[in-house]
């Protein structure tokens, strides 16, 4: 049995919650406390490539756990992946528990050792234990974009960040090349451009929670995308808020999507990130991005608020993990616990 959550904030659609396996972490001087090694079958994994992994990732290898199990490329059919959606009940009913810090994920199918549904996994950090608790992160792409995922993962433990929302499957994991239906000529599967799917459904409830108890902070919704290193010759990083090069969020220097790029060229001592506003080259702007278009109120391009912000990034810029901790430290203030 799996001792009862205690958390922050959980959002669990609660005719499902059967499904779910929800612990916490307890960290402890080996990084993992045995009650999370026993209670929740997660075993410790180390495995990092070039990847240096600090004393405090734990979520991190809580990641590299999960991934083994979601969907990957050409793995499902069409019918699969839509018996597989959240049903228009499961969108409805949602839950909010004031306890403290959890990890949400389906349980595993024992015949085919995957996640039976693909929606990937949320952590929700108690606020009493989040220095940052105005910034959340999210991962779209597993498998397609290197190792976001686990960056995402990273960052939001090494930053005291409130949420982290990593989808199970690849965007190329349904067969025979079909599209979104929201939004093609995307992939049926892609997170990033599906309105359907447990990713989307997930950010938008943790931004209406948090709407419906208004901070006196402002939330930052932070997406992980990694880049072809071939694309955006100018641009090594490339952070939008959803909205094009003339738009007049580039302008605001207190954006989100600013203090970011400016935090980032000081850490790295070069001009190696850009917004769209200084390279209008780079058509990796996100504007279509569902979550975004959600949090913008798009469609009108005056709407856009700043609270989105998408990062893409060639593998030498995802694969420093410190530069980016101590970018996103230094653009966003600690709020005293």
């Amino acid at each position: 049995m799996l001792n009862a959550c205690r958390l922050g904030l959980v959002l669990i659609p609660a005719s499902i919650a059967i499904g779910l396996i929800i612990f916490y972490i307890v960290k402890s001087d080996q990084n993992i406390d045995e009650e999370w090694k026993t209670e929740s079958n997660v075993r410790r994994d180390t495995r990092a490539g070039s990847i240096e992994m600090g004393e405090d990732d734990t979520v991190v290898r809580l990641n590299r756990e999960f991934e083994k199990y979601f969907a990957t490329t050409d793995s499902l059919t069409e019918e699969q992946w839509k018996n597989a959606l959240p049903t228009p009940m499961e969108r409805i009913q949602m839950s909010l528990d004031e306890r403290q810090y959890c990890v949400i994920h389906e349980k595993l199918d024992p015949k085919s050792g995957k996640f039976p549904r693909y929606w990937g996994y949320v952590v929700i950090r108690a606020s009493s234990n989040a220095t940052r608790p105005y910034l959340h992160h999210s991962a779209a792409h597993f498998q397609t974009d290197g190792d976001v995922c686990a960056q995402a993962a990273a960052l939001f433990e090494r930053t005291g960040s409130r949420t982290l929302v990593v989808a199970g499957a690849s965007r190329f994991a349904v067969q025979g090349n079909l599209t979104s239906p929201c939004q093609p000529p995307n992939a049926l599967a892609d997170a990033a451009h599906n309105n359907e799917t447990m990713f989307h459904l997930m950010n938008v409830a943790i931004s209406e929670a948090m709407s419906a108890h208004p901070p006196s902070y402002r939330n930052v919704f932070i997406q992980w995308h990694g880049m072809a290193n071939t694309s955006c010759p100018a641009s090594d990083i490339y952070a939008s808020a959803g909205a094009r090069s003339t738009n007049f969020i580039y302008q605001d220097p207190e954006a989100p999507v600013n203090k970011i790029v400016r935090a980032v060229n000081r850490v790295s001592g070069s001009d190696l990130a850009k917004t769209p506003a200084m390279d209008s080259n780079c058509r990796l702007q996100a504007t279509t991005n569902v979550f975004g278009r959600f949090l913008n109120g798009v469609t009108a391009d005056q709407n856009i608020t700043g609270d989105f912000v998408h990062i893409e990034q060639k593998q030498e810029a995802r694969d420093d993990w410190e530069m980016w901790t101590q970018a996103l430290e230094q653009a966003f203030a600690i709020i005293p616990l």
